[in-house]
């Protein structure tokens, strides 16, 4: 988000703020539908978000 200049209001449409908030801060995962979502969002491969 921060390479590309994005606020978490600019995924509201993705995710729900408060979601968003407790994934940033470690207190949720992404889900494997969340990070398909993410993926199209950012244009990038889905595996990016999910931790190995």
């Amino acid at each position: 988000m921060e390479t590309r200049g994005l606020k978490q209001s600019d995924l509201a449409e993705i995710i729900p703020q408060s979601n968003l908030s407790s994934i940033l801060a470690g207190k949720r995962k992404i889900s494997a539908t969340l990070a398909g979502k993410l993926a199209k969002f950012f244009d990038i491969n889905p595996a990016v978000f999910v931790p190995t």
